[in-house]
């Protein structure tokens, strides 16, 4: 069964002698994750046995060497453990790591469960999504993104064997390059995106021409590798003919058409290893570019007092493989670095990081829920781990001021979206979380701050923000009010400001997110 953080078929199995405590954890997570399920066990054969998304024990229920036993035993699966009180937690501490955590009895019925599990099922999909990187780890790093077929490097490895087994065997092989001659006039009068379509097609029409023996392969931006096993060059020529033909029929609307040269080569006395191979196809492509639109050349075309000199598309292409990855954990680093900086000011790490951390999962179930993808929806919870990023300005006594601020305090208070931008900078990656910042105070009447933004004109991230904000800070305690708002009055002042504070729509689906 699929289960993952936003709730959607969440089973929970608790063991503990009190079937209440079920009912009570379904109840207070409900309505974070509608459809979740609690069951009681008071048999630890019979717990184990159950195959749900989280296992809590009641340790007042199991201890000691059953309880060791017990926690040896159970599935790679997140696990709370609940304690009477606050003062057991350090009893328990070295049974704590990774996705194993622990709450209070207390806890059971509020935001200590809430945020528990939330950080177990965040860990838990954090987990699976390593593991399936893992597992495609290999296959990604032998195929090119745009084109789906594989790469460069891996069209040499395959290269290697096929000649060493043809080789051995005195069997024949093929090989043919494909060039889209006209791509550059593509890309610089259609733009880039028609002509990383036009790519991605070719390489669909190729793989349709050829056989599933042979093997199509990206060997340059707007090159083609084909190596055809047990292959020689009379059938190596009939399947050029036959991609060249249908290249020539992919249309794009437009006055452009696509222009593919085609160099052929084959194992013989002459061409033994993969370098003559694949020097021998290129001499052979040169030969096809220079005699013109749609040409196919062969070994026997090529001028023997010449020779192509190329460039090295391997280190090339290594280059670009490096930069890429360089330029994605730069931008990791520098989010992570980011948070750290803002988590070592130690006066506010309790105040605020708590906050921002429901804020932006809240954000990002919205996200969800509005059908956005995973990048959109990951933009949307940095933001919202960065939204109060400008309170940290602003001194602490203002902040934690139980009673009404003065008119000079409230205002310093409205420039906290402005400070947030001035703190973070401007770092490309993070443009639309920035936005996001700068205005999750702005009100969709157009009268918030700080530029007074209405409707539709205030970004998507922060009108959710803004409802996100608000639950949050409706429903914990702050300085001005001990006191939280149950779950049923905060949803009615956000269906009160619907329309005013808050985007309607948002207020709609944020509500059917609540209540289930």
């Amino acid at each position: 069964m699929n289960r993952g953080p936003a709730g959607k078929g969440l089973l929970i199995s608790l063991l503990t002698e009190k079937a209440d405590d079920a009912r009570l954890i379904q109840k207070t997570l409900g309505h974070v994750y509608p459809g979740l399920e609690a069951l009681a066990y008071t048999d630890a054969d019979e717990f184990h046995a159950s195959s749900p998304s989280l296992f809590m024990i009641d340790t007042s229920h199991v201890s000691g060497t059953s309880l060791e036993h017990v926690l040896d035993t159970l599935p790679d699966v997140p696990m709370l453990l609940v304690v009477d009180d606050f003062g057991e937690v350090r009893n328990f501490g070295d049974r704590l790591s990774g996705r194993r955590g622990i709450v209070t009895r207390n806890d059971l019925s509020g935001m200590g469960l809430i945020q528990a599990v939330h950080h177990l099922l965040e860990r838990q999909q954090l987990h699976e999504q390593l593991q399936k990187t893992s597992r495609h780890l290999k296959e990604l790093k032998r195929r090119d993104d745009l084109t789906g077929v594989f790469n460069h490097r891996y069209f040499n490895e395959i290269l290697s064997g096929e000649v060493k087994k043809s080789n051995r065997y005195k069997r024949p092989l093929g090989l043919i390059i494909v060039s889209i001659k006209n791509f550059s006039a593509i890309n610089e009068t259609l733009g880039h995106y028609e002509g990383d379509r036009i790519l991605a097609k070719a390489a669909e029409t190729i793989r349709n021409a050829v056989r599933e023996v042979d093997i199509p392969a990206r060997y340059g931006d707007n090159e083609f590798g084909i190596i055809l096993p047990e292959s020689d060059e009379a059938a190596v020529s009939v399947v050029a003919s036959r991609i060249q033909k249908s290249l020539s029929q992919i249309t794009n609307g437009n006055e452009l058409n696509i222009v593919a040269c085609l160099g052929i080569a084959s194992l013989g006395p002459n061409v033994q290893t993969k370098e003559e191979l694949i020097r021998t196809a290129l001499g052979a492509l040169a030969e096809a570019k220079r005699n013109g639109h749609n040409s196919i050349c062969t070994a026997a075309d090529i001028p023997s007092n010449k020779q192509k000199i190329r460039e090295n598309r391997q280190l090339i292409e290594q280059l670009h493989d490096r930069l890429a990855r360089m330029a994605t954990e730069a931008e990791r680093s520098y989010f992570q670095s980011l948070l750290k900086v803002v988590g070592e000011i130690a006066p506010l790490k309790k105040l605020l990081l708590p906050h921002s951390e429901r804020v932006a999962f809240f954000g990002r179930r919205i996200a969800e829920c509005l059908g956005q993808n995973e990048e959109e929806a990951i933009k949307i919870y940095r933001a919202g781990l960065l939204h109060d990023a400008g309170k940290l300005a602003i001194d602490l006594e203002i902040l934690t001021k139980p009673d009404r601020l003065s008119a000079a305090e409230e205002e310093l208070m409205r420039q906290h979206p402005l400070l947030g931008v001035q703190i973070i900078g401007n770092p490309p990656f993070l443009t639309s979380e920035l936005k996001a910042v700068l205005h999750h105070h702005e009100r969709y009447d157009g009268t918030g701050y700080p530029d007074r933004l209405a409707g539709e004109d205030i970004p998507l991230a922060a009108r959710i923000l803004a409802i996100t904000e608000a639950w949050d800070t409706m429903t914990t305690p702050q300085p001005y009010r001990p006191q939280p708002l149950s779950f049923d009055s905060a949803l009615e002042e956000l269906n009160k400001n619907a329309g005013s504070q808050f985007d309607p729509e948002l207020v709609s689906r944020f509500t059917s997110l609540i209540a289930g």
